[in-house]
């Protein structure tokens, strides 16, 4: 967490992480515990006392459903900030802290949440309270990596946006669940100022990568970013696409996806012991790249990327940024995505060393 932004935040200012013992919160939780009261909350428990006694005395655990209002009301009283690190009635809980004029973090990647937690603006303005989404690595530096292209050269024309990620990250079965879920299904994309019908993981583009990535290919996927980015930053093209550091297990599920097995072989209900059996046997590193390929006025191909180790860590650290950021300063209030919230030379700074930026620019005229 950001000394500067961390050392003005009240350290008697209370964060309530949900879902805060999971891959992604326990990052919000460390990070935050150092200059913050945490309450590591979720269903388990068990696993929110394991978390807290992990932090120490900055910390405590709390049993709560998402589900049950009655079960976190009398936490909303004296919470500063929520943090959502889980995917279960996101909207709700949201209206709850703005209830209790409670900022509200949502690390969610859903398009349909970020969709829903967009339409509370003005109960967030009358509640003198901020919802941030939008927030980690896709969605999130996503955004803030096109909102930076855009800074360097003028409006842009069109932005593909291509995430690569580590098969051997720890990741959570939710987590795995939710991104097999994913494959196949059918979504709308804003394609040179028209919405277009496609299929996860169906339609592939190529692009080059720093080293150790090189040439990869990635394919479509539904990500929040490419959907809301046309109307934050005025683009009239966004289409995000995924792969995997692996190219053998990015090429088959490209097979997978296309030939609608995925239909009749539902994956992501074994999502429990994929997510087990990729702790003991990983299929690939930890490092991760997110790569904006951009076109702007000149109409010539211009690349920025970041790159970075450890997704979960890097998007845990990067909410907990955020819900610091909520505590020590002015933000305004309303419902916003991260890149109307601050930009990437903030982050980054915060971040340090853990991720690291290449830049392609073509000269004008070339």
């Amino acid at each position: 967490m950001s000394s500067v932004l961390m050392n003005r935040a009240n350290e008697k200012e209370t964060v309530v992480v949900l879902g805060g013992y999971g891959a992604v919160g326990a990052a919000v939780c460390e990070a935050l515990a150092l200059n913050c009261r945490v309450v590591v909350a979720g269903r388990d428990f068990a696993k929110a006392q394991h978390m807290a006694r992990r932090l120490g005395e900055q910390a405590e655990a709390a049993q709560l459903d998402t589900t049950a209002p009655s079960t976190y009301r009398d936490l909303l009283k004296r919470a500063s900030v929520v943090v959502n690190c889980v995917e279960h009635n996101n909207f709700a809980v949201a209206e709850q802290c703005l209830a209790h004029s409670v900022h509200y973090v949502d690390v969610s990647a859903s398009a349909d949440v970020i969709s829903q937690l967009q339409t509370l603006d003005s109960s967030a303005k009358s509640a003198n309270a901020t919802v941030v989404f939008s927030v980690g690595v896709a969605p999130g530096l996503t955004n803030l990596l096109v909102d930076h292209a855009q800074s360097r050269l003028g409006p842009l024309k069109r932005a593909d946006i291509f995430v690569l990620l580590g098969l051997g990250e720890s990741h959570g079965a939710a987590a795995i669940q939710w991104t097999l879920k994913q494959f196949g299904h059918k979504f709308s994309v804003k394609t040179d100022g028209a919405r277009k019908e496609v299929s996860a993981f169906c339609e592939g583009l190529s692009t080059t990568m720093p080293e150790p990535f090189g040439r990869r290919t990635g394919y479509r996927f539904d990500f929040s970013d490419q959907h809301t980015l046309p109307a934050t930053l005025r683009i009239e093209s966004v289409n995000t696409w995924l792969c995997f550091d692996s190219r053998a297990v990015t090429r088959i599920l490209w097979c997978l996806a296309k030939s609608r097995l995925l239909s009749v072989l539902p994956l992501w209900r074994g999502s429990n012991t994929i997510s087990k059996l990729s702790h003991w046997v990983p299929m690939g590193g930890t490092q991760f790249a997110v790569q904006v390929d951009a076109i702007g006025g000149n109409e010539s191909p211009n690349r920025f990327t970041l790159t970075g180790d450890g997704e979960a860590d890097v998007t845990g650290r990067v909410a907990a940024h955020v819900a610091g950021y909520l505590l020590s300063s002015s933000a305004p209030p309303g419902a916003l995505h991260l890149e109307q919230l601050m930009n990437l030379e903030t982050l980054l700074e915060m971040l340090g060393n853990r991720l690291f930026v290449t830049e392609s620019v073509s000269e004008p005229g070339m």
